[in-house]
């Protein structure tokens, strides 16, 4: 065998190489002794992230069972973690929600969905509903689904607040519906998203649908000022007659209704003040129709006798007024006193002398124009304002009025009819309407005096006859 001339540099290489590995060893050691580190590390602050995080972490196997559970777990639900170890999460659920709370991971479970998210409430062991919103994901280790791992959160307060605002909004809508004053919103551009039942009653619409499509702006019986007023943002108020021929002559939806009614109207601009944008129109609708009625009636009351449908003096005396302040030169009246009223009613009663009064305003109003006013001032007592009436023309109107007396009394003989009658007419301004009747009043005295005597007399007779 050859021996080594130089034994020494021989033994050096080899205490070098076993160097090297040692140092090789030892910062493997080192390596692994800092990755040893972190994984401690990272499981420290894992731990202390489950541990004191505030939503509940848990664990279960493929049936459902916890295996593990962190300590908001067990500060939520109210047991303590030996407690719920073991325990089927179902258990805690409220009963009426753990079929489908079951039924729901089943199908996570056979569609192998990764991720799935899930909110049911709980019952803590105090018996205290919890609401939790649950983020679930499989566990799979070597290819097998092994079981579930969860983050829950307690969303207790924000289904109150969700309840809270559901409640609101049924409470709201069932306003909306059952509200006795018609209601419809529209949008910015006017057109019509939603209109209550009482709004449907009003217009004479079956369904929601019979006026989709609807536009405010194309309604003719919104009056052009409300609409200028509305598109600068303005809250109006009218009350206007609502045609329905107007509608189905341009066609503007389908209505069951006809003939004109009055409708109360306030539009509301939603939005739109200082640098909000306007958001739409919010309507509301009552048919007042009834209550117009009712008030030109009380106005037809207001001015006219109840007995004989004419004029009362309260509307006369309105006239009278208004008349003097008008440019009206020719100006006539005629004042008629009813003959013997009072001799009627004492001897035939009441009854019969209001008969008497509706006889003669008939046949004082058939006598004159359209343009005339007719009015009852007194008990027996008419007047008639006559513009643009010649003293000529009062006189004929006079002769006429005496005349229908006579026609009347010759085919009613029952009760005969007598006026005294004066007349005035004035050809100036300067002559006021007080004037004016007050120089009919004396004429119509006057012509009492000539024949009152008389007349009383024939009408005594008449009532001696009957008896």
């Amino acid at each position: 065998m050859k021996q080594d001339k130089n034994p020494g540099t021989r033994e050096t290489r080899e205490i070098s190489l076993l160097r090297a590995r040692i140092a090789e060893l030892e910062e493997k050691e080192r390596t692994l002794r800092l990755e040893v580190d972190a994984i401690r590390n990272a499981e420290r602050q894992y731990h202390a992230l489950v541990s004191f995080a505030t939503d509940l972490i848990y664990i279960t196997d493929i049936y459902g069972h916890f295996t593990f559970v962190n300590p908001a777990s067990a500060k939520v639900t109210g047991y303590a973690k030996d407690e719920l170890l073991g325990r089927h999460f179902s258990s805690i659920i409220m009963p009426a929600y753990r079929d489908s709370a079951r039924e729901f991971y089943i199908k996570q479970f056979k569609d192998k969905t990764s991720l799935t998210y899930y909110e049911v409430p709980i019952l803590t062991k105090t018996g205290v509903t919890v609401w939790l919103g649950i983020n679930t994901q499989l566990t799979v280790e070597n290819g097998t689904l092994i079981g579930y791992q969860a983050i829950a959160r307690d969303i207790t307060e924000r289904k109150k607040t969700e309840d809270a605002l559901r409640l609101s909004e049924e409470k709201f809508r069932l306003i909306y519906e059952e509200s006795p004053i018609g209601i419809e919103l529209y949008d910015r551009d006017g057109d019509l998203l939603e209109i209550n039942r009482a709004c449907r009653e009003i217009f004479g619409v079956a369904e929601k649908e019979s006026v989709a499509g609807f536009r405010l702006w194309d309604d003719p019986n919104l009056p052009g000022t409300a609409k200028e007023r509305l598109l600068l943002g303005e809250t109006v108020r009218f009350e206007a007659p609502f045609s329905f021929e107007t509608v189905k002559e341009h066609r503007l939806y389908q209505t069951v209704k006809s003939g004109t009614i009055h409708l109360d109207v306030l539009i509301t601009p939603l939005g739109g003040k200082e640098d909000n944008a306007l958001s739409g129109y919010l309507v509301q609708v009552q048919d007042i129709t009834e209550r117009k009625e009712y008030e030109e009636k009380l106005k037809h009351l207001s001015m006219h006798d109840a007995l004989t449908g004419l004029y009362n003096r309260a509307y006369f005396e309105q006239e009278m007024i208004r008349l003097d302040k008008g440019r009206n030169l020719l100006m006539g009246m005629i004042l008629c006193d009813v003959d013997g009223l009072k001799l009627v009613n004492d001897t035939m009663g009441h009854d019969k002398g209001d008969e008497l009064i509706r006889v003669a305003a008939a046949t004082i109003a058939a006598g004159f124009r359209a343009g005339d006013m007719v009015a009852r001032i007194g008990g027996d007592e008419f007047a008639v304002i006559l513009p643009g009436c010649s003293e000529e023309n009062v006189i004929m109107l006079r002769e006429r009025l005496k005349n229908s007396i006579g026609e009347y009394n010759s085919v009613n003989p029952s009760i005969p009819l007598s006026f005294s009658v004066g007349t005035a007419c004035r050809s100036s301004v300067s002559v006021t309407m007080e004037e004016l009747f007050r120089e009919a009043d004396e004429s119509m005295y006057s012509d009492k005096r000539s024949h009152r005597d008389v007349f009383l007399g024939s009408l005594e007779k008449f009532f001696d006859r009957l008896h």
